[in-house]
C-alpha cells in the first residue's frame, strides 16, 4: 500500500502522539483551496483508515506478546529400593541433562511435540520453537530419557491419554539407564490464564528397568580362611519391548521379551579381600528387563581361596537364579554365602581310637641277697 509523503508523515505524527494542526479555513485562497481541501480532507480520512488498520495490527500484537509460552520444570527422577555406593548407572534428578518430549492437545491429532529434545540449562529447561498454552484445554504429555547414544526407539502410533506408545529398548551390557514421564495439564480460562500464568510442566520420571547387584559372605567358619571373588556375570534378555498406552501400565511390569538373544551383565569383582563373615558387594550394579518370576538367569563368578598365607584353590562357579521377580523402577541384592559345601570342599576329619597293650615276655627279676 503506497501512501503519500504528506500522509506517511501525518501517520508518523499520529502514531508517534505529535500534536496536529489542522487549518482548513485560511481566508485567502478561493475555489482552489476549497478543492485542495476535499483533497485533503480524504487524505486524512484515508489516514484515519490507516490508522484504524495499525491500531488493529497494534492490539494483535499485544495479544500475542500475553500469550503464555509451555516451559518444563526441574525433572524429578523418582528412586525406589536400595542406594549403594557401588559404580550405578542411573540417571538421578541430579545427572539428567536432556529428555525427549512428546505432547498433544486434546486428541492425538493435537500434536505439538514430537520427540523435541528438552535440555538443562543451568536451572532451567529450554527447548527450540516455543509452543504457547491456549486456554480450556487439555495437554497430554510423555517423556523419555537419556537422549544421546541411546538404545531405545518409540512407535507413537497407538499413543492416548494413558501413555506415549510401544517403546523398544536394547540391552547392550546393563549400563544404559531408561527413564519415562508422563502427565496432564489442563488450562484454564483466558484471563486467569493471562493473569496467573503457567506453571512449568513438571515431569517426574520413572525407571522402567530394574537394577541389580550381588553381595558374597565368607560363610567359613575357620580363622584362616579368606577369599576374593571375581568375574561376576549375569545373563538376561536382550531386547523387549513395552506398551506404555495401556492403563495402568506401571503395575503391569508388562515387558515383552524379543526372541532368545542374552546379553551378559558384567559386576566386575567384589573389592578387597573377604575375611571370616565378612560381606561386600559387587563393584558394579547393572539393569535388566523386568520379568516375572518364571525367568531364569545365569550367573557365573570366580573363588580364589587362601588358608593362611598360601593360597589353596581357584574355583569357577555358576548358579541358576529362579523364583524371582523383577519389577520396573526397583533395585535388586542378589545375596550369595560362600560356604565349603557350595565350594564343593570336604571337611578334614578324624577318627579316634586307642591301641590295646601288646604283651611281651614277663621278665624274671633276680632279687638281692
Amino acid at each position: 500500500m503506497q501512501l503519500t509523503r504528506h500522509v506517511q508523515q501525518l501517520l508518523s505524527q499520529i502514531v508517534s502522539g505529535s500534536n496536529i494542526i489542522i487549518n482548513l479555513s485560511p481566508p485567502d485562497r478561493g475555489d482552489r483551496f476549497q478543492e485542495n481541501n476535499k483533497l485533503t480532507m480524504k487524505k486524512i480520512l484515508f489516514a484515519i483508515l490507516c490508522i484504524g488498520t495499525l491500531a488493529s495490527c497494534a492490539r494483535e500484537e499485544v495479544t500475542t506478546s500475553h500469550q503464555v509460552e509451555i516451559k518444563f520444570a526441574n525433572a524429578f527422577v523418582d528412586v525406589h529400593g536400595i542406594r549403594t555406593k557401588t559404580a550405578d548407572p542411573t540417571i538421578t534428578s541430579g545427572s539428567i541433562d536432556a529428555f525427549k518430549v512428546w505432547g498433544f492437545m486434546d486428541q492425538t491429532g493435537g500434536l505439538m511435540f514430537d520427540g523435541k529434545v528438552v535440555s538443562r540449562d543451568g536451572n532451567a529447561w529450554t527447548y527450540k520453537d516455543l509452543q504457547y498454552w491456549t486456554p480450556e484445554h487439555t495437554y497430554y504429555f510423555g517423556a523419555l530419557a537419556p537422549v544421546e547414544n541411546c538404545n531405545w526407539t518409540v512407535t507413537t502410533d497407538n499413543a492416548n491419554e494413558y501413555g506415549l506408545g510401544v517403546v523398544s529398548f536394547t540391552n547392550v551390557d546393563g549400563t544404559e539407564d531408561l527413564l519415562y514421564a508422563s502427565t496432564t495439564v489442563t488450562t484454564p480460562d483466558e484471563e486467569t490464564m493471562l493473569a496467573e500464568g503457567m506453571d512449568p510442566v513438571k515431569l517426574t520420571f520413572s525407571h522402567l528397568l530394574s537394577k541389580v547387584k550381588f553381595t558374597f559372605t565368607n560363610a567359613f567358619t575357620t580363622d584362616n580362611v579368606t577369599m576374593t571373588v571375581s568375574e561376576i556375570k549375569m545373563k538376561v534378555p536382550k531386547a523387549a519391548t513395552i506398551d506404555l498406552a495401556v492403563e495402568n501400565w506401571w503395575d503391569n511390569d508388562d515387558w515383552k521379551v524379543n526372541g532368545t538373544e542374552t546379553t551378559t551383565l558384567d559386576f566386575d569383582d567384589v573389592p578387597g579381600i573377604l575375611e571370616i563373615t565378612k560381606s561386600a558387594a559387587s563393584a558394579n550394579q547393572r539393569l535388566t528387563f523386568p520379568a516375572a518370576k518364571t525367568a531364569t538367569y545365569e550367573i557365573s563368578f570366580k573363588v580364589n581361596l587362601t588358608m593362611g598365607d598360601q593360597p589353596a584353590m581357584e574355583i569357577n562357579k555358576t548358579a541358576t537364579l529362579t523364583g524371582v521377580a523383577f519389577n520396573m523402577g526397583r533395585s535388586y541384592n542378589i545375596k550369595a554365602d560362600i560356604t565349603p559345601e557350595n565350594l564343593g570342599l570336604l571337611p578334614i576329619e578324624f577318627t579316634v581310637e586307642v591301641n590295646e597293650w601288646i604283651p611281651e615276655n614277663p621278665f624274671e627279676l633276680t632279687l638281692n641277697k
